[in-house]
């Protein structure tokens, strides 16, 4: 009889000594959260642990205990972990570099892509790659401590939007009063992560909330922000506008398309019913039912009207309007 994942990661982890962990590009507080809270536990074992992310860590997640260690240059190691990266097209810069690992482990809660590397522990139940990691340390013996509960609170918690969308189950609220209980300061993580923002991403919401349209009969609230709106706001990363958009009262969806060098980067927040996932993907991207992304091409009146157009059908069976 095989193994688990789970049971599989375990073993690596026991027989190992050097990892490096990975997230997607462009990475939010899930990704950071859950490389670090393993980063921490990994160095607790005696183990070597790198994260790395090219990008470096956004200023909003800098607080989070470790990201000073993130480097933004790494070369291989043994093993290569990649949490919340929904397929092996997001690893962006680090691609080679995981591949290049001995073992390359894929731990991700997104639905529908495929698996990559050696071990894939997949599982789109779970609210969040920080409740997997949280799973592991369990299945490892590990114990939690403050550094790790507030890593892992900054994950589940903005990924569930601190506990206001889909995915927020009564396990989810659960873990969270643990992590609560071991340190992780909720108003702290928050006001970080959710309320505050610095002054580029501000006028750069600013200039999202300008350029709003509603499409599709109503139904869909899409903003645009060019290159040169980020060129102009003084922004390099688009993290968090789109929940700008959420005041906007009666729509299903939230669209934001953000001009890129290889496309226009549309990030989907569904509201309702809508599975915004299933249309990302038709379109080349992937996500979540409730949040979703994916890169389209041309002018941007060729690339909303291809968005349009993959939109309608699953407005239609989503319902409402």
């Amino acid at each position: 009889m095989s193994s688990s994942p789970v049971d599989q990661i375990c073993g690596v982890i026991d027989s190992r000594s050097a990892f490096l962990l990975v997230t997607h590009f462009e990475p939010d507080g899930d990704g950071i959260g859950a490389c670090l809270a393993l980063w921490h536990a990994l160095r607790a074992r005696g183990k070597t642990a790198t994260v790395w992310i090219p990008s470096g860590v956004p200023a909003k997640y800098a607080f989070l205990p470790g990201a000073h260690e993130v480097v933004r240059e790494a070369g291989p190691h043994e093993v290569a972990i990649a949490l919340d990266c929904d397929g092996a097209r997001r690893l962006g810069a680090t691609a080679d570099t995981v591949n290049a690992a001995e073992v390359v482990i894929d731990i991700d809660h997104h639905a529908g892509h495929s698996p990559f590397g050696h071990i894939a522990w997949l599982d789109h139940s779970m609210p969040a790659a920080g409740y997997q990691v949280s799973e592991l340390l369990k299945a490892l013996g590990a114990p939690l401590t403050r550094e790790i509960a507030t890593c892992l609170y900054c994950a589940v918690g903005t990924d569930s939007g601190y506990f206001r969308y889909a995915n927020t189950s009564p396990q989810l609220l659960r873990m969270a009063a643990e992590l609560v209980e071991y340190g992780a300061d909720p108003k702290a993580i928050a006001e970080a992560t959710l309320d505050r923002h610095s002054l580029s991403t501000v006028h750069l919401a600013g200039r999202a909330l300008a350029s709003l349209s509603l499409r599709l009969g109503g139904r869909v609230a899409l903003a645009v922000l060019t290159a040169a709106d980020l060129a102009e706001a003084g922004a390099e990363q688009t993290e968090g506008v789109i929940d700008y958009l959420r005041t906007v009262a009666d729509v299903d969806l939230l669209v934001l398309m953000r001009e890129a060098k290889e496309g226009w980067r549309t990030s989907m927040r569904s509201l309702g019913s809508v599975d915004v996932s299933r249309v990302a993907k038709a379109l080349g991207g992937g996500g979540h039912p409730a949040a979703a992304g994916c890169t389209l091409h041309g002018t941007r009146d060729e690339a909303r009207a291809a968005l349009e157009t993959a939109l309608a059908p699953a407005l239609s069976e989503g319902g409402g309007g």
